[in-house]
Order: C-alpha cells, then structure tokens, then sequence
C-alpha cells in the first residue's frame, strides 16, 4: 500500500504555568510605593479572519518598557519571564515605550476557527514589572473545505482536506469502474458505494465491490458530504475519464488497480473425440485480444508397442484459436490440430501473453490436457443400394478399391435411370473419393475404363439414342455445367443416405451440341439399402434398337 499523507506536525507547547487563568486580566500585585506601580496596559483586537488577526496593545500610562507574546495556549505566565522575552510561540517581543506608546501588528499563518491568545506586560518608569495582561480571539471559517490531495491503494482511497471534516450521513461516496483498455467507453459498474471514515481532515474510502484487476475509477460524491467545524459544506466532486483525441484525459480523482494473471477456469480432462470439436477455457471477463504471433500448440504423444517394446513419440503442431463471448459466460475456444491416431494422448498449450482481456490482464502458460484421442473413423458400407428416383428408382453397388486401405476410394456401378431393359450397355462406373470426417463420398470428374485406368466421367457419350443415329447420350456431374462434383452422403452407421444432381443429356450426334436432359437425379435423392421388398421393378425398355459405339466420345458442348 501506498504510504498515506504525512500528519500535519503539532506546534510545541511552551511551557506555562500550572494553574489556568480566572479572568481575562491577571490583578498586579499591590504596591508599596504608588510611584513604584507599573501601569496597566489595554490589548485590543481587530480585522480577525480565518488565518489571521490584528492587535494592538498600549500601556495605560508612562512605562519603561513593555512586552507581548501571542499563543495559541491558554496558560498563567510569569510577569517577569513575559517581560524579559523568554516565551517564545507564534509571535513575541518588547517595544520602548518612549519610541512606541502603543504597538500594532498583524498575526498571519494560523488556523482557522481556532482559539489564540495575546498576553502583554508593562513595567514602571522606574523599571518595575506590572501584572500580565491577556486578549483571546477565535478565526473565522468561512471557507469550505477544499480537497488538497488523495492517495490510493487498490480499494482504497485516502482523501486529505484543507481543515478538519465531518461525514454527513447518508450522502454517497461512490466509484464508476472502467475497464482499463476501454477508458473512454461504457463503465463495468455504474455505482459501487463506499465506506467511509473520518478522522481530522483525512477521509478513508473503502470500496469492497472494485475487485477486477487492472480496472480503473473515478472517485465522486455530491456537495455537502463533508462540513467542516462550522457546518460549511464541501463543493462536489464529479471524477470522469474523457478522450482528449490524442489520448485518455482524467479530470478529477481516479485510481487503478494493478493488473494480474488473467484467470482461467479449466476443462475436464477427458477424450476428444473428434478434432473439429473446440474446448472451451472458461474465463472471468472478457478476452479483449489474443496475438497472432502467440504460438499456440497440440503435442500427440503416441504409445507403441512393437516386439514386446513400448515406444513413445511426441509430435508438436502448431494451431489457432479463437474467443468467444456471449451475455456473462467468456471463454477461450481452441481446437487441436494435428493427425492423432486412436489412443494417443493430446496436450494443448495456450502460451503466456497470449490472451488479454479488456482489463489489461494477460494469461500465465495455460496447459490443457492430456487427452485421451477417441476418435474411430467411420467409412461407407459397401453393397447393394437402391435410388428413390421419382418414377424410375435405380439399383447402385458400392465397392472398395482396397479392403485393408478404406482411403484408396469406392467403384460406384450403377443401371443409371433403368435406360435398357436387361441390357446392361456402357453405364459409366464411377470412382468415388472418401471425406471421411465429413461423412461423404465424392466423385470429381473420374470414372473406371475396362483397363482399370480413370478417365474422364463427365461430358462423355455413350451410345446412340434413335435408329438414325442422329443423336447421342451423354452422362454429366452437377451444376449448369455439368462438371461439378457428384457427392453421396453416408450416416455415423456407414449406410449411404443420399446422392447430388447428375444426368444423361441428349446431344446432336454430328456436332455435340446440347438438347436436352434425357433424365437425371433429383438433387439429394434418398438411398436405402436394397433388398428384395425395395427393388425396383423392370421398366419397359426406354429405348429401343440402340447401338452402342465401338469408341467413347468425350468433351460435348455445355448443357447451358
């Protein structure tokens, strides 16, 4: 804590005697010789202000010498002591009454609403001392009390006033709390009240509720919260953060608290089971910024047992994250990166510095982990399928290019919208990549030849379509175009769910040009697994005398 203002220092009491005085002028001793008597003297008091006086004192007749002193003690002094100037306090000294018969000067520096003394004493002509004369007079205090400085610490704030101060019930001394990187913007509390105590001119603020670090605020109370010993009220306080264009101005009184590790509330250790998933680190007050330079990292420590021994590597990958925030609940959202394999442990750490939130507050090394990687690939179930294509549903058999390597890709075979009856001809077969995590099988223009080879599967014609031989067939993907990728989906069970547009089109078998669509699928069609209550019956042959070309053609004109 901060070292709090130093007191004002207490004058040094000047040594008096015991016993108080009764009356405002001591009685001189009584003579033995009248013209011995030393003359009584008259002190007289004027101009009186909050921090001074003026006084005058004159002997009452012809005297030697006479002296005066001016205390702010009330006390019994020795004549003689008094005469010889040997008190000495705010002001004192003796005056040749042949030079001055009466002595004026203006006492400066003092306290307000606040008891002084003047005592005075003469001597005879003759150089006898008389009795000890005394004035009081109080300061005014019409002032009010002025703030002249403020310390803090933390929820603490110690103001200092120019004069001694009173807590006036009920009036509210309260802080309006800022974020630290948001000065100029809304405040976090709008109020947060204070206890308060008082002692002299000094007032102790305690505010419990300001318990953010790295938070500012403005100290405030109305006119009249504090009043000095004479009921005069303080002048307002109204404390505010304000944006001077170049940067934040303070106007008034404010404090901050220091800033702090920012804290995180951590996860449950547990399995991720897929690496889209994001954890969550919970935090307190919203992240404000996380450095892009900041290297967040997955470490994948993988278990081995090979010939009886167990081997460990550890591979480390960088990664991103990201925050989140929404209502009261903030929090950090990262996602491991990397290629686990079932059984290998994850740790992410979160780099010290990497996060700041809207205090200033920056995070400590955050390590989250380990987890146990629970993830089991799910790939499509091969066999027979059936299309519920509107009025000609079709029969489709899906195959692996690999038993033993689910990502070497699927053969998709296909009697593609039931065109010949019994027949079989040319009905292109299709190679399907495998998006595993996405659930999906994927065609991108490639279809198996009877070599085995892939070609093309798009734009390419097959057959004729009338006796003629005046137009053509042509199988396309999805999209205006034709070319865009025929995707079908597969559920968490592996069974295919449905399938995007595709279709044959009829093309000018001279020039290629575009006619018409023959038929195709309904874009996302259902598929179900066949079986014999779900097989499609046998349409009339949809077309006839068909003869099916020695040689493939490819690259048609567009359909649009």
């Amino acid at each position: 804590m901060k070292r709090f203002f130093q007191t004002i220092a207490i004058l040094a009491v000047v040594a008096f005697a015991a016993s108080a005085c009764q009356s405002d002028a001591l009685a001189p001793a009584e003579p033995s010789t009248p013209a011995l008597v030393a003359p009584g003297i008259d002190i007289t008091i004027s101009e009186v202000a909050d921090n001074s006086f003026k006084f005058t004192i004159a002997p009452r007749g012809e005297s030697c010498y006479y002296s005066y002193l001016v205390s702010s003690v009330d006390s019994e002094l020795d004549s003689a002591s008094l005469y010889s100037v040997s008190y000495k306090d705010i002001m004192q000294g003796t005056v040749k009454y042949a030079d001055n018969p009466s002595f004026t000067a203006t006492v400066e520096g003092l306290e307000s609403y606040t008891d002084y003394y003047v005592y005075a004493v003469a001597s005879s002509v003759e150089g006898n001392v008389g009795s000890v004369y005394r004035k009081s007079v109080q300061t005014l205090d019409t002032s009010a009390p002025a703030l002249t400085g403020y310390d803090y610490n933390e929820n603490q704030v110690l103001l200092e006033f120019s004069e001694d101060i009173t807590y006036v019930e009920g009036k509210e001394v309260y802080a309006v709390v800022y974020a630290g990187l948001y000065l100029t913007g809304s405040p976090v509390i709008e109020h947060t009240a204070a206890t308060v105590i008082t002692g002299g001119n000094q007032v102790l603020l305690t505010f419990p509720e300001i318990v953010t670090p790295g938070s500012y605020y403005t100290i405030n109370y109305p006119a009249g919260t504090f009043v000095d010993q004479v009921g005069t009220p303080c002048a307002a306080l109204e404390s505010r953060f304000y944006s001077t264009g170049s940067g934040v101005g303070l106007d008034g009184l404010y404090g901050a608290l220091e800033n702090a590790p920012l804290e995180v509330v951590l996860p449950e250790v547990g399995m991720i089971e897929e690496l889209e998933s994001w954890i969550s680190v919970g935090v307190p007050s919203m992240v404000n910024r996380i450095d892009s330079k900041a290297q967040f990292i997955t470490t994948i420590t993988h278990v081995e047992e090979v010939d009886g021994a167990v081997s460990t590597t550890e591979t480390v990958v960088p990664m991103k994250a990201v925050t989140h925030f929404g209502g009261s609940y903030y929090a950090i959202l990262v996602r491991p990166a990397g290629n686990p394999k079932p059984k290998d442990l994850i740790t992410i750490t979160i780099p010290a510095g990497a996060c700041t939130d809207i205090y200033g507050n920056v995070n400590d090394e955050i390590v989250l982990g380990p987890y146990k990687y629970a993830y089991t690939p799910v790939y499509p179930k091969t066999g027979d399928y059936l299309v519920k294509n509107g009025a000609y549903p079709f029969q489709i058999r899906l195959s692996a290019v690999s038993a033993e390597d689910p990502e070497a890709g699927y053969i998709l075979q296909a009697d593609w919208f039931q065109l010949f009856e019994g027949q079989g001809f040319a009905n292109p077969t299709l190679y399907f990549t495998v998006d595993e995590p996405n659930r999906q099988l994927i065609c991108n223009d490639q279809r198996v030849k009877n070599d085995g080879t892939l070609a093309s599967a798009f734009g390419v014609g097959y057959y004729y379509y009338d006796e003629a031989h005046t137009q053509l067939l042509v199988f396309y993907g999805g999209g205006n175009s034709g070319t865009d990728p025929i995707v079908i989906s597969y559920d968490d069970s592996g069974l295919l769910t449905t399938m995007s547009y595709c279709d044959f089109s009829v093309h000018n078998a001279s020039t290629g040009a575009y006619i018409d669509v023959f038929d195709s699928i309904i874009d996302n069609v259902e598929i179900v697994p066949a079986n014999a209550a779900s097989a499609p019956k046998k349409a009339p042959a949809r077309i006839k005398n068909v003869k099916v070309l020695a040689s493939e053609y490819g690259n048609f004109a567009f359909r649009r």
